[in-house]
């Protein structure tokens, strides 16, 4: 990471609104976004730049808190990246069309014990509206390179290319569990809790969306970037086997196997039924075993990473002109 970045980013912490929370979502959609922009050759930076500043809501949320000395080209860029979830707020205007909550996922299951869950229709037929990460992936790639969508839309796709890329990266965005304890599913982890060795319980999809780091600042996030991408073991070249694999199924299958093995522990992890109660902790959670949240750490770090290096192939190939 160049040192600028760094410094962006520290900046970064200090001016952001008080109505504006970062967790690890916006926190983890960060480090991929800022690892993939790194990685982006002149042309397409200047052109996702121009793309960008065509967003109808460009001023007001994607350069939100923006310093005078930071490059307004690379504060888009990382805004854009979380923008599909700032657009989830009621107060956003552009909730009632733009916000988009089965774009996040696709549900593969893990099946265990005698329970089985549906499997996801993968393909996406143009005009119709997608109904999950999958087939969305398929959707904005096709906007992006239509001639005849027009730019402000171009702009949208362009924040909702980089949100699912880094979504599909995390194992808990590409699989459910059922089993006999979910027989109708876990709705992606949400339905189980879990005790970290620190802090309260949580559902273990939030533990997950946690898993890369437990400091969310960005002189912290800055710091952990800097560190990844000069990993030995995370460098281009150590993952070009990985990067071989272009096609978004594979991507999302790797995260099923993640799900399956190392966030359910192929269904033995121990953990709390989630209350129907929304907001409230069920007794007697069970702690995760011991080495689960190193390991947890460990598969987010190098997700992360690798979401972040086909980020920047799938936008070098869509600009490369």
């Amino acid at each position: 990471m160049r040192k600028y970045a760094i410094v962006f980013l520290i900046a970064f912490s200090c001016c952001l609104p008080a109505a504006f929370t970062w967790a690890w979502n916006a926190a983890g959609h960060e480090l991929v976004d800022l690892i993939a922009y790194q990685q982006l050759t002149p042309a397409a930076r200047q052109a996702v730049g121009k793309v960008l500043r065509q967003h109808p809501r460009y001023e007001k949320d994607l350069l939100v808190g923006k310093p005078d000395d930071v490059d307004a080209d690379l504060w888009a860029f990382l805004m854009a990246g979380t923008w599909p979830d700032i657009v989830r707020s009621p107060a956003n205007p552009m909730t009632f069309t733009d916000n988009h909550p089965v774009w996040h996922y696709v549900d593969f299951p893990v099946n265990l014990d005698s329970a089985t869950g549906p499997s996801p229709v993968e393909q996406w037929t143009p005009g119709t509206a997608p109904a999950n990460a999958l087939q969305a992936m398929a959707k904005v790639r096709a906007d992006l390179i239509d001639t005849a969508v027009k730019d402000s839309d171009k702009a949208i796709r362009l924040c909702w290319l980089e949100h699912l890329v880094g979504d599909l990266h995390q194992p808990l965005h590409a699989a459910a569990l059922f089993n006999d304890r979910f027989p109708k599913g876990d709705r992606g982890g949400n339905s189980q809790f879990v005790q970290p060795g620190e802090g309260d319980p949580v559902n273990l999809h939030f533990y997950w969306d946690g898993a890369a780091t437990k400091d969310a600042s960005l002189p912290a996030l800055a710091k952990l970037a800097t560190e990844l991408t000069a990993d030995p073991a995370l460098t281009r070249e150590a993952m070009k086997d990985d990067l071989a694999h272009g096609a978004v199924k594979d991507w999302v299958m790797e995260s099923y196997a993640l799900a399956k093995s190392k966030v359910y522990l192929d269904g033995t992890l121990p953990s709390a039924v989630a209350p129907q109660a929304r907001g409230t902790i069920p007794p007697d959670v069970p702690p995760l075993p011991d080495g689960y949240e190193a390991e947890a750490a460990k598969v987010a770090h190098r997700r992360a990473v690798l979401a972040g290096y086909r980020l920047a192939d799938q936008i070098n190939g869509i600009f490369k002109e």
